[in-house]
């Protein structure tokens, strides 16, 4: 539950940002995808005033449609101490969230978008190549797409390139 009301949160701050930073593909790449949540996740959650439900392969968060596992929407891996679930967009890019099992809950992490716009794309630049793709107007682009193999993954979490959006705390 929690980790659908991450995700929902993560998508909404993501939706209502001038930029946004996808991924090419789930991740991390050449790692297994799993078929379930961890079952200690079932069950109902709040955030924000909303409610998530999670089932073993398939989550739901307010009056959004019922997201299910799937290679092709939603992928689940486990990588150290995070979990990671990647959600597959219209235009075939995947959004990325880290989520950590927290006491009564769970905490979600993406990659930092309220810091300084330029800086956080440097800062990407200095560890994988950053494609940009300009919908709009102007020279600013409004998605920056990268494609991370494992090692670079890693590095993104280790140098602090993913922050903690909040908790999600399981009320039963």
């Amino acid at each position: 539950m929690k980790t659908i009301i991450l995700i929902l949160s993560v998508t909404v701050m993501i939706l209502s940002s001038c930029t946004m930073v996808r991924f090419e593909q789930p991740q991390p790449v050449n790692t297994k995808a799993l078929k379930e949540f961890p079952s200690s996740w079932v069950g109902v959650y709040i955030a924000d005033q909303d409610t998530a439900f999670v089932k073993s392969n398939s989550y739901k968060f307010g009056k959004e449609d019922e997201s299910v596992l799937s290679p092709d929407k939603a992928v689940l891996k486990r990588v150290g101490d995070y979990y990671v679930l990647s959600n597959k967009k219209e235009e075939g890019e995947w959004d990325v969230i880290l989520i950590k099992p927290i006491h009564n809950g769970l905490e979600v992490y993406a990659i930092d978008y309220d810091k300084n716009e330029e800086l956080v794309i440097e800062n990407l630049k200095k560890i994988i190549p950053v494609k940009e793709i300009k919908k709009g107007e102007g020279n600013k682009s409004d998605i920056y797409v990268i494609n991370p193999g494992k090692r670079e993954f890693m590095n993104l979490i280790r140098k602090d390139q993913f922050r903690s959006l909040g908790r999600l705390l399981k009320i039963r």
